[in-house]
């Protein structure tokens, strides 16, 4: 596929050869692995109806270079439980970024890359997220979230378009978190980094998306209830700070 500029003003005609799902099932595609063979992802074709439609929207995000007004709506882990509410008063969040990278899976589809997390990680150790860390000294989120993406998945910054920022999502472990969306601009290969990632994966955009797609859960802690969002892919559970932002971003492009 060449490697062609994202545009919002792209035609939304296609050739109509892109692979379709016929038995309305969802096959796990998975990427790459430590000691596994690296797999290779194209970048959108910008012919794509709903890839078009998605850069469109994306127009009403935030700006990705610079950082986010101090007006912005936050989402979080308060939305379902408001115990664990931000304190205005109490120790600042620490600010994260994470990636949502767009690309083609094996299919055709538009998908997302996650990433499974390292088992031997004192945090969140094997849970399902998407690419991202800490925002360092200096940097935007736009500038952290690529930098984490290429440590963990060897994804290269050069080769994603940024296409905006959305609302920050506030943790109940003190997390600032700003999702940050892009799109392949050209092939890539990605490499697993076993410090980080026990694998990566790509999940389709549209299930993710889908608000019918997130289920609520609640399970107690210490007597006290814990609300959250979740939905599986194949064996994969997505649930959690993922699930919440997700959740949010899908209402923020398609249900707002």
């Amino acid at each position: 596929m060449t490697d062609r500029p994202i545009s919002p003003d792209s035609p939304s005609e296609t050739d109509g050869t892109k692979p379709e799902d016929r038995n309305g099932t969802l096959t796990v595609h998975p990427v790459a692995g430590p000691a596994t063979t690296p797999m290779a992802l194209a970048p959108p074709d910008p012919r794509d109806p709903k890839f078009v439609d998605l850069v469109w929207r994306a127009q009403r995000l935030e700006p990705t270079r610079g950082h986010l007004r101090s007006d912005v709506q936050v989402h979080g882990d308060h939305v379902l439980n408001p115990q664990f509410a931000p304190n205005p008063s109490g120790a600042p969040l620490r600010r994260a970024a994470v990636l949502m990278a767009l690309a083609y899976d094996e299919d055709g589809e538009l998908a997302v890359i996650l990433t499974e997390r390292a088992k031997h990680l004192s945090a969140h150790a094997g849970q399902i997220a998407l690419p991202g860390g800490k925002i360092e000294a200096g940097e935007t989120p736009t500038d952290a979230a690529l930098r984490e993406a290429m440590e963990e998945v060897a994804l290269p910054p050069d080769a994603v378009q940024p296409l905006g920022v959305t609302e920050p999502y506030a943790t109940r472990t003190g997390f600032f978190v700003i999702p940050v969306l892009g799109a392949l601009r050209r092939s890539v290969v990605l490499h697993a980094s076993p410090d980080e990632v026990a694998a990566a994966f790509t999940a389709p955009w549209s299930l993710v998306m889908s608000g019918a797609a997130w289920r609520e859960v609640t399970v107690d802690r210490d007597g006290t209830p814990r609300r959250y969002y979740e939905t599986m892919y194949g064996d994969r559970r997505i649930w959690g700070v993922t699930a919440g932002i997700f959740k949010a971003v899908g209402e923020r492009l398609y249900r707002s």
